[in-house]
């Protein structure tokens, strides 16, 4: 935004009218001033705050959206995974059945998404 001169400067005259304490009545004073005209240079192709803000908060949950996705196919791929699999066949395991991966895998999705859903 920006003003742009748009002729030529001239003077013209104006009558100022004020109240004159001393005399204690309105008093007319003759001026000349200087008319510069200019115009109001506007892109109106640009972005307003709101807009500007609107976007980095479309980015940002994108991301985050983007982000959880992408931790529920780590987990699922993990838990197809030899070693994981071992581990849940064999005695040397952290968790005693599939089921409870399977419900360790909806609590990370869940908190996941609660995340997202703050914003």
């Amino acid at each position: 935004c920006g003003l742009e001169a748009e002729g030529d400067a001239r003077y013209e005259d104006i009558e100022v009218e004020r109240f004159d304490a001393a005399s204690q009545r309105m008093v007319k004073t003759k001026h000349k001033i200087l008319v510069w005209p200019v115009r109001l240079n506007v892109n109106l192709k640009g972005k307003t705050l709101e807009e500007l803000e609107s976007m980095r908060k479309n980015i940002h949950m994108s991301i985050g959206a983007n982000t959880l996705h992408e931790i529920k196919l780590y987990v699922a791929a993990e838990l197809q995974s030899p070693a994981v699999i071992t581990r849940i066949e064999t005695g040397n395991k952290t968790y005693d059945s599939q089921e409870e991966v399977e419900a360790l895998q909806s609590s990370i999705e869940r908190q996941c998404r609660e995340v997202v859903e703050q914003f």
